[in-house]
């Protein structure tokens, strides 16, 4: 699916992270300076999104990585531009002195990821 395709659409997008994210994102690919994408942004989860996407009151864009419980009503499908799929990037901030192990196992995690 590209993005031509979901003009005219109705998106629902949560709150929290990374919702604010993806509303740029859906901005950034259909907003035109007559033309402006319906996003709502809602104070709820993922599941209660994809909930409000199963009952038909719009469609909703969810990250890759995200587990998501396959749910009746919802189809989920990439969205391309002419250079592949989205990517959003973010960035994790420490103190050098922080000794915790989950801190440590956290980033030996991303060490095994490449």
């Amino acid at each position: 699916m590209y993005w031509s395709e979901l003009k005219g659409e109705r998106f629902l997008l949560s709150h929290d992270d990374p919702g604010p994210d993806i509303r740029n994102v859906v901005l950034r690919h259909l907003a035109a300076p007559t033309d402006h994408p319906v996003v709502i942004m809602r104070q709820l989860s993922r599941e209660s999104i994809l909930a409000e996407v199963a009952s038909a009151q719009g469609i909703s864009l969810q990250c890759e990585g995200a587990h998501i419980a396959p749910k009746q009503g919802v189809i989920l499908r990439p969205v391309h531009d002419g250079n592949g799929g989205i990517r959003l990037g973010y960035i994790a901030c420490w103190r050098p002195d922080n000794s915790n192990p989950v801190l440590k196992n956290f980033f030996d995690s991303f060490h095994h990821m490449r």
